[in-house]
């Protein structure tokens, strides 16, 4: 073989070299092996051999796309995005694979093409790594991706299910769950008001209700430790922090020509209600007579007796009401009876025809005030903070009369609850009456309204601030009169607007897209589209 040959398949195996990525052709640069230039009669092209070695693994790089929540949970599904880079021989493919993370059975790689998305609860972990062009297979890299997209829900109990309390504070037992990421918060309010700021969870708590006597509603929600709130949960208690009232059938002071007396009242209470009644006479013994309004006393000496009432609502308030009476049997008792009592007749017959005839010839007295009466007309009205009822004052004398005022009557009016833009009634000579107006609140409940004047017995009445129904016009879910979305839907008021209108068979005006009456909660027909031209 000639050296011209060796040459040739030199050549073959430097260009076969090349082509396979060991060797890089430098021009210009002699030799071609340890022992310097080939010695021959035709002089060889100048090839530098460099090696072309790559033992560096790519890398690979994880994104995550989603809502993130509290404590590194996303409350929505993630999009996962793998970038792998190599700067030598350059990325041949990425795999991977997810898997619960408590998962330890046998997984399978998958081949990374695109992003793709884990959608399902729960904490899971993708494993992923390539391999580039030359081989080199990229260390598994791990990623923690907790998902928890459902809310916690749990329950309320007040005061272990009792129907009543008299104290504002109240117990509360507590249960929720959330089978992801678990509860980690609360918050409550009263009646649908201002949520309390965010605590703890706990199984129990102690809770101030808020408002008036009355039926109230305690609310909680729950927040797992993704974030994710709960819907409201209530439960309902009736508040009685006043004690029962009586008022006997008869005044004050009258007096008894027998030695039996029967007592008979009647009992209110706004919040719980009447449970018993007991009596008894001149500091006795007490006698329950049940639900019973009224008691017999027998064998009663003349002189002044004391009644005593005490009214016991259901949540164990009590109040002790007075009646005084004086008892006289004897119409001049003794030696001769018959006959004093035929000269009493006489006499008292004489005077009684005295006293007509005088009676007959002056001019009569006018009745004298003594007491005031009110009345409330309605009794009952919306809590809206704009409803209103009528308050009379009536004076009356001591025979329960009406009496009209010798000069004019000034008279105070107070409340309870509510708003009087005028306190002060003024009822004028020769009149008997006078009106207030006296203007809901947002409060439910039970209210007192007092009237006072000068030189007369005041007088008292009840009345009540009552909820107004309210639905939601887009699920038709009861509403309070504070909520200003939809606890079930989330919609308010607001959501349904334009200028078209249709009117509910309860004669309501909605807003054409309407899908319930917010008045009675009655369905109404699906939305359709205003004609063509409609105003």
């Amino acid at each position: 073989m000639t050296p011209r040959s060796r040459i040739q398949y030199g050549d073959l195996i430097v260009v076969a070299l090349i082509w396979a990525g060991i060797l890089s052709f430098v021009p210009n640069v002699p030799g071609l092996g340890p022992d310097g230039p080939y010695v021959g009669p035709f002089e060889p092209p100048y090839i530098n051999i460099t090696p072309l070695i790559d033992l560096a693994p790519p890398v690979t790089n994880i994104s995550l796309a989603g809502t993130l929540g509290e404590n590194n949970w996303y409350t929505s599904a993630v999009t996962v995005t793998l970038t792998a880079v190599d700067s030598f021989s350059g990325v041949d493919k990425t795999n991977f694979y997810y898997v619960r993370e408590t998962d330890t059975g046998l997984v399978i790689w998958s081949e990374y093409n695109a992003p793709f998305k884990i959608n399902n609860d729960g904490k899971w972990k993708v494993v992923y790594r390539s391999v580039d062009k030359a081989g080199n297979i990229e260390a598994s890299k791990t990623k923690s991706v907790w998902i928890d997209k459902t809310a916690p829900d749990g329950s309320i109990i007040i005061e272990a299910n009792a129907q009543y309390t008299s104290d504002r504070t109240v117990d509360l037992a507590l249960s929720a769950s959330d089978a992801v990421s678990g509860v980690s918060m609360m918050r409550f309010n009263t009646d649908n008001g201002t949520w309390s700021a965010w605590d703890a969870f706990s199984a129990t708590k102690s809770y101030d209700i808020s408002g008036g006597d009355g039926s109230r509603s305690v609310y909680v929600q729950f927040k797992d430790k993704a974030g994710v709130v709960s819907q409201g949960r209530f439960d309902s208690i009736i508040l009685d922090t006043l004690p029962p009232t009586v008022s006997f059938a008869v005044e004050n002071g009258s007096k008894v020509k027998s030695s039996t007396f029967t007592a008979n009242w009647t009992g209110e209470d706004p919040g719980s209600g009447v449970d018993h009644y007991e009596t008894r006479i001149d500091g006795g013994g007490w006698i329950n007579t049940g639900s019973s309004p009224t008691s017999t006393f027998s064998e009663l000496g003349d002189g002044k007796h004391t009644v005593e009432v005490k009214a016991v609502d259901k949540v164990g308030r009590s109040e002790v009401y007075a009646l005084r009476i004086t008892v006289n049997r004897s119409p001049l008792g003794g030696p001769g009876y018959m006959e004093e009592l035929l000269l009493i007749i006489v006499i008292a017959a004489v005077a009684v025809g005295a006293v007509l005839y005088w009676l007959s010839k002056r001019p009569k007295k006018p009745p004298t005030p003594s007491r005031l009466n009110v009345k409330v007309e309605p009794a009952e009205i919306i809590a809206d903070g704009k409803s209103s009822s009528t308050i009379t004052v009536e004076l009356l004398d001591k025979k329960g009369k009406q009496a009209d005022a010798q000069s004019e009557v000034q008279i105070t009016l107070s409340a309870t609850s509510g708003r009087l833009p005028s306190p002060v009634v003024r009822i004028p000579r020769g009149r008997n009456s006078g009106t207030a107006v006296l203007v809901s609140s947002t409060e439910f409940g039970t209210l007192s309204i007092s009237a006072e004047a000068a030189g007369l017995e005041g007088g008292t009445a009840r009345m009540t601030f009552k909820e107004k129904p309210r639905f939601c016009m887009g699920c038709g879910t009861r509403m309070s009169v504070k909520d200003t979305v939809c606890q079930k839907c989330g919609a308010s008021p607001s959501h349904f607007g334009g200028l078209e209108t249709k009117t509910c068979h309860c004669g309501t005006v909605l807003p054409f897209t309407a899908s319930f009456c917010s008045e009675c909660g009655a369905k109404q027909q699906p939305a359709k589209a205003a004609p063509t031209g409609a105003a």
